[in-house]
């Protein structure tokens, strides 16, 4: 009398974990097909002044003989991370905790004693000699990064969690300079009092040590960014600029004097060439330059391409720095007349 329902309840679990792995798929899909668009339409701006370069990184990347074996060895590991959580996943409908739990474990140990090996190569023995073949005056530091007191200095925003890494450090055209991913994170909770961490920021900062004090403070914020600051808001005359920057100042009739039409318009160039978002204050004798794109010299064993790619673009955006900085010299001499 009770067998027909009892068997109905039996197959509740497995009919949900497939309703739910279905769900979590499509929306894994549709969010990698958003971001391979984004991707592609930089791929293609970044292959018309970089194609040479994207060829020899590739080159370098798919050629020593060292990295493509810890390659191998990182791919081999993320397909047993792969098969380790879909154990775990069937395990809660299932009710093998016993089996899934210790299989996903055994996993995570496998995978983080080996883990390192891949990344700590890539970038000694390619970043390190890719920055040294691009300028011979700047080192890098993969496990350095900026202070958070240096970061700080610039008032971007408050945060609960501070992370930098990858410190590229020297001389650019002739002024100190130092660049790092910077990742900022604020502390939340959800309705039953769990604490979780939402970024805030993430991608690379750089800052310049002008060579004398400007005595003015300028903040160029990207519209996308929007984090304000306390200054006087500034309006521009460039209705394209207006369009994506918001500009405040302590001082308007320097600060208008310093926006020169060379400035905004070499700020505008790097943004449209690479769709980029990022945002400029100059702090009386610093700038800082702040990008919006995510950490770029992140190993990614099953995208060789995409490494090159990644590569060939962080050193066109310190091409840009260099081009904006030019303007912004020329408009700081033409400021002390």
């Amino acid at each position: 009398m009770f067998e027909e329902p009892m068997n109905f309840l039996f197959f509740i679990p497995p009919i949900l974990f497939v309703v739910i792995f279905i769900t979590v798929i499509v929306s894994i899909v549709k969010s990698s097909k958003k971001a391979k668009e984004s991707y592609e339409r930089r791929v293609n701006k970044i292959q018309m002044t970089q194609g040479a370069n994207i060829e020899k990184y590739y080159q370098m990347l798919t050629t020593d003989p060292e990295l493509v074996k810890r390659r191998k060895q990182s791919i081999h590991n993320g397909k047993i991370i792969g098969i380790g959580f879909l154990l775990l996943f069937a395990s809660f409908f299932t009710g093998l905790f016993f089996i899934g739990i210790p299989i996903f474990i055994v996993c995570i140990v496998y995978t983080a004693k080996h883990g390192n090996a891949y990344s700590s190569y890539y970038k000694q023995h390619i970043i390190g000699v890719a920055l040294k073949d691009y300028d011979d005056n700047l080192s890098y530091f993969p496990t350095e990064g900026i202070s958070s007191q240096e970061y700080n200095y610039a008032h971007f925003e408050s945060y609960d969690r501070y992370h930098s890494e990858d410190l590229i450090k020297g001389d650019l055209d002739g002024l100190p300079f130092v660049i790092s991913d910077v990742h900022t994170e604020d502390r939340r909770e959800d309705s039953d009092g769990d604490t979780y961490y939402v970024t805030l920021f993430h991608g690379p900062v750089a800052i310049l040590t002008l060579e004398k004090p400007t005595n003015i403070q300028v903040s160029i914020i990207d519209n996308t960014i929007h984090l304000g600051t306390g200054d006087t808001y500034l309006e521009m005359d460039n209705p394209e600029f207006e369009e994506h920057y918001d500009v405040y100042t302590d001082d308007k009739v320097k600060a208008m004097r310093f926006l020169t039409p060379s400035v905004t318009n070499k700020i505008l160039d790097l943004r449209k060439s690479y769709d980029l978002h990022f945002e400029i204050k100059l702090l009386d004798q610093l700038v800082y330059f702040r990008f919006e794109i995510g950490e770029l010299f992140v190993p990614n064993a099953s995208d060789t391409r995409k490494e090159a790619m990644d590569i060939a673009l962080y050193f066109e955006i310190l091409n840009g720095i260099k081009d904006v900085m030019k303007e912004i010299n020329n408009s700081i001499e033409f400021l002390k007349k």
